[in-house]
């Protein structure tokens, strides 16, 4: 696997991003499917509500004059769980995408996330990994998919709202996030109301609550780090359309 251009936990813009859908199986999977069963089974002890459903782990990752493009190959949610043990191999990457929703008033929606989940308790914006059917002619549909993503966690429906030129692109421990920023007409009270409403409503929500960033108010202590990087940068950054 080769990435190129990602320097840990610096902030990078890409005006084009470029996904695609390999065909054959993930090297990481094939090599590793003794390990990746043995850990499932151990990760369901833990946790019986984990489903093993379908997901998608990268063999390519660049970003290259404000291009960043991938090749990913169709694996079990069960290999990326595995792959979050080490994280750090030249075999495979995890890539995934958020919506960034940035109130009227200028505060930052993130979400706490439900116990029952793989990242329980852990604060960041509404979103997740990519499955193989954001995947249109063998190409993601980035914007679909974190429209969707925010959409199933919150009730949001982000189409048609203000959204910022460019993707914001950072490697951190977790991966590759791409995030873009949408700009929405309800004040962040407005907004927190709407999504408890919609939690409240859910028979299993992926997330607890609305968590929302302020500026100069005392950072969640879950709030990942990653996250708060590009928080602070968003409010020292004006909205780029």
């Amino acid at each position: 696997m080769t990435t190129i251009g990602f320097p840990e936990d610096q902030l990078l813009s890409a005006r084009e991003v470029s996904l695609r859908l390999a065909d054959g199986p993930h090297p990481y999977e094939t090599l590793h499917a003794d390990g990746i069963e043995e850990n499932w089974q151990a990760e369901r002890s833990r946790n019986a509500t984990l489903f093993d459903g379908r997901t998608v782990l990268f063999s390519r990752v660049a970003l290259s004059d404000g291009r960043l493009v991938g090749d990913c190959h169709d694996v079990r949610y069960a290999s990326l769980l595995h792959w979050r043990l080490a994280r750090r191999t030249d075999l495979a990457a995890h890539l995934f995408a958020m919506a960034m929703p940035v109130t009227a008033d200028g505060a930052v929606l993130t979400v706490r996330m439900a116990p029952w989940t793989a990242n329980a308790g852990q604060v960041y914006f509404a979103g997740g990994s990519f499955e193989p059917s954001d995947f249109v002619g063998g190409v993601a549909d980035i914007d679909g998919n974190m429209l969707r993503e925010v959409l199933e966690e919150t009730g949001l429906d982000l189409a048609g709202e203000r959204r910022e030129a460019l993707y914001r692109v950072i490697r951190s421990d977790r991966g590759v996030i791409v995030v873009r920023r949408y700009a929405l007409a309800q004040t962040a009270r407005e907004l927190a109301l709407r999504v408890r409403h919609f939690v409240a409503g859910e028979t299993r929500p992926e997330i607890v609550e609305p968590v929302l960033v302020t500026r100069g108010s005392p950072p969640d202590p879950a709030l990942l780090p990653w996250v708060r990087r590009i928080v602070d940068w968003h409010f020292a950054t004006p909205f780029d359309e």
